[in-house]
């Protein structure tokens, strides 16, 4: 017993130290406002090289080249990178969403003001498709307006250099 929970812990310890990928040293690194820079895509193409030999660099819509929102290619390749993290994420709560609903697990209050509980039913669809419309549009809302709040605070905080909410009209110290 001893011995398993000192390579249980020997194992979460090593999780939280530098190690290297197929060759291509993982460094840790601290972004400063004055050290921060924008990759290029000739700098994916580098990165990819070492993280993947066999693969290499792979684009092919070119996305890494194009530039949104009238920004350069760089902005936009850090805009992809965040929209990738972002919807990570989101799909991992999903996930984690769709099995806690498939266990049975479920608020113990009701759903609506009215006194609707929350649907008995054995997958997530079905309990999508019993929930009110009136509800399906407070989950877009709030959705909607968290993804306001990220672009007003992202534009806030890199003085709108990703996204040119300056020249639409946003107000923006």
């Amino acid at each position: 017993m001893k011995f398993v929970l000192a390579s249980l812990l020997a194992g979460s310890a090593a999780a939280f130290t530098p190690s290297s990928f197929n060759g291509a040293a993982v460094t840790q690194r601290t972004a400063t406002k004055a050290s921060m820079s924008m990759e290029t895509s000739e700098d994916l193409a580098v990165l990819a090289k070492k993280l993947n030999p066999v693969l290499g660099f792979f684009d092919p819509l070119g996305l890494a080249k194009q530039s949104f929102w009238n920004t350069t290619p760089e902005a936009t390749i850090g805009f992809l990178r965040e929209s990738e993290i972002k919807h990570g994420r989101v799909a991992m709560f999903a996930f984690v969403g769709y099995i806690v609903h498939a266990n049975g697990i479920h608020f113990p209050w009701a759903m609506q003001l009215d006194g609707t509980p929350f649907p008995a039913v054995s997958n997530a669809p079905e309990a999508w498709d019993s929930i009110s419309e009136a509800a399906k549009y407070q989950i877009f809302a709030f959705i909607g307006f968290l993804e306001v709040v990220g672009i007003l605070v992202s534009a806030v905080k890199f003085r709108c250099a990703r996204l040119t909410l300056c020249s639409v009209g946003f107000p923006v110290a």
